[in-house]
């Protein structure tokens, strides 16, 4: 993760707060992994267990890793064709306690990328509003170097309010939009 800047527009203006960014690219890729991580897990769990399913269309062999592979994605997934079924009581438990929490996060991560997005907008909104909340009578100053903030006195503007914050930024960060009087 690279340091970035969040910048958005919330009714008064812009706002550019630091953050942490992350390429959605690499963000896909992750989950992607993710899920397919618990699909092979699945589909190894179901294969160890093999002689605990069956398969309607060869009832009378133990299932191939390609079936169990098979199942896994069907399973996961929430489409459930009923072709290849548990049979006993042990893989009916393992189905309820260990395949039904893997389909659920399986789930979460394949969605999770839309919900992340959606809930991050909500975060940034959260942030910038409460920024803002603790900024209010504050006036920034962007731009100044030290000798000129120490030339220009409290605030470096005629006629300023002594009752105000001011707070002398050095340098503008990349996303920063210069805001001219007028």
């Amino acid at each position: 993760m690279e340091r970035g800047h969040l910048v958005a527009e919330r009714g008064q203006g812009t706002v550019c707060l630091p953050a942490r960014t992350v390429s959605p690219l690499s963000s896909v890729v992750r989950r992607g992994a993710f899920a397919l991580s618990l699909l092979v897990l699945t589909a190894v769990i179901v294969w160890v267990q093999g002689s605990g399913y069956r398969d309607s269309a060869h009832p009378d062999r133990a299932l191939s890793f390609l079936d169990s592979l098979y199942y896994s994605t069907v399973t996961l997934t929430t489409t459930g064709y009923g072709d290849i079924v548990p049979v006993t009581s042990a893989t009916r438990l393992e189905n309820t306690l260990l395949i039904t929490p893997l389909r659920i996060m399986f789930l979460i991560a394949l969605v999770g990328t839309t919900l992340g997005v959606l809930a991050e907008r909500t975060r940034t909104g959260w942030r910038i509003d409460r920024w803002r909340s603790k900024v209010s009578d504050h006036t920034i100053v962007v731009g100044f170097g030290t000798r000129a903030a120490a030339r220009s006195g409290p605030c470096g503007i005629p006629g300023c309010p002594p009752s105000r914050s001011w707070w002398w930024i050095r340098s503008v960060p990349p996303c920063a939009k210069p805001i001219l009087p007028g």
